[in-house]
Parts: structure tokens; sequence; C-alpha cells
């Protein structure tokens, strides 16, 4: 891989740079990571879960059918109207859609947290723990080392 030329900002250089550079990892150094990494996602989700429901019981707002709608959009929409139709005031209405925000900011952290953790447990399933890996600095990262 040769590194790109000309032109490059210097952030953009040193990026080049990280993702030139490869890093040896046994299978084995990469399932423990990843099982660690899964681990810091599960309890991101739990609180954010655990966030999400208070402001449910705070806005009168069903926990169960905010986890249900998931990221859907028209899901989210739907609980979103309700809630608001009952408020008149307009600093009410301010404050309820900031929560609303911060419902949908949580459940799209949720759901990418979840696909991570799928991404994950598949590699931990199907690596091999004696092979050694060259990785990139990003997936250094993205794998907890």
């Amino acid at each position: 891989m040769a590194l790109p030329k000309g032109g490059l900002v210097a952030r953009d250089a040193a990026h080049a740079v990280e993702e030139y550079i490869r890093y040896k990892k046994t299978g084995e150094e990469i399932k423990n990571s990843l099982a660690t990494r899964i681990y810091q996602l599960k309890v991101s989700i739990e609180d954010s879960k655990a966030e999400v429901s208070r402001i449910c019981k705070l806005r009168e707002i069903d926990a169960k059918e905010v986890f249900a709608a998931g990221i859907n959009e028209d899901a989210v929409e739907t609980y979103s109207t309700r809630a608001t139709s009952h408020i008149v005031a307009r600093g009410a209405l301010e404050e309820l859609q900031r929560d609303l925000s911060a419902i949908r900011t949580r459940m799209f952290g949720i759901h990418t947290a979840q696909e991570s953790i799928e991404y994950f447990e598949r590699i931990i399933r199907n690596i091999e723990p004696e092979r050694s890996f060259d990785l990139p600095y990003s997936r250094l990262v993205e794998f907890g080392f």
C-alpha cells in the first residue's frame, strides 16, 4: 500500500500514515480485546436504556413503545406527536422537545452499539486464536487496543 501523494493537509497526512502502519496482533489478543469492548458497549447500552426510561417516566411516555420503536422514524413520530399534543405552554414544549431529542440520540446510540456487538461477536466466533494479524491503527482503536 502506497502513501497518498501531494496536497494533503497535516491531519490527512497523519491519518494516511496511521493507516499505512500495521500492528501485529494474535487472534487471541483480538478476541480478548473485543470481549472487553463488548462488555463496555453492553454497559453503555444499559446506561442509555436507564436514561431513556427516566425521561419516559418524567414525560409520561410509554417506555415499551419507545424501545419497540427503536430508530424507526414513523414509530418515533407517533409517540412524539402524542407527547407534544398535551403540551400547551411554550417553555414546556421546548423542554419536551429537548427530552425527545435526547431519547432519539440515546436510541440511535443503542442501535449502533448493538450493531457493533453483533459485528464483534461474529469476529470472535470466526477468528483463529493462534494466527497473527496485521491491523491498521483504525482497527486497533475500533477493537479497543
